[in-house]
């Protein structure tokens, strides 16, 4: 019986901000990643997650 764990890598779109360009870059990868089989990728967008810090319009 042969189990192989798959490591499991996060991409993480961490600016949640109106008109942010971040978005594209990390579907770019995301789908360079998604070609791999030895690998698990998973897109992470902040934006999905309840953080009201991030709330802001523009950079601190």
């Amino acid at each position: 019986m042969n189990t192989q764990i798959i490591p499991r890598i996060g991409i993480i779109l961490g600016s949640t901000r109106e008109g942010r360009f971040g978005d594209k870059p990390a579907r770019w990868i995301s789908d360079i990643a998604d070609k791999r089989t030895d690998l698990e990728f998973e897109l992470l967008d902040l934006r999905n997650y309840p953080l009201p810090f991030f709330e802001e319009q523009l950079s601190p």
